[in-house]
């Protein structure tokens, strides 16, 4: 059973936002990379497109802005 999300303008009347389809990754990783709020506001991007020692790449490499223990990878 498929499963439908949906995002609303909230306001006097509620009204249901279009889906939208993205360029590419890369458009999607731009985005986030130039205002990381999008995803959480206490992030902070330390690097991108990260080469591992694993032979892979990690698309965003972020952290807390206080420092963390471990960081966040997209």
């Amino acid at each position: 059973m498929a499963i439908k999300h949906a995002i609303w303008k909230v306001g006097a009347k509620p009204e249901r936002l279009q889906s939208a389809k993205l360029e590419s990754e890369e458009k999607l990783e731009d985005m986030i990379n130039a205002d990381i709020s999008i995803l959480n506001d206490r992030w902070m991007i330390i690097g991108r497109q990260v080469i591992t020692t694993y032979g892979g790449k990690i698309d965003l490499l972020a952290t807390k802005q206080q420092g963390a223990s471990a960081p966040f990878l997209f």
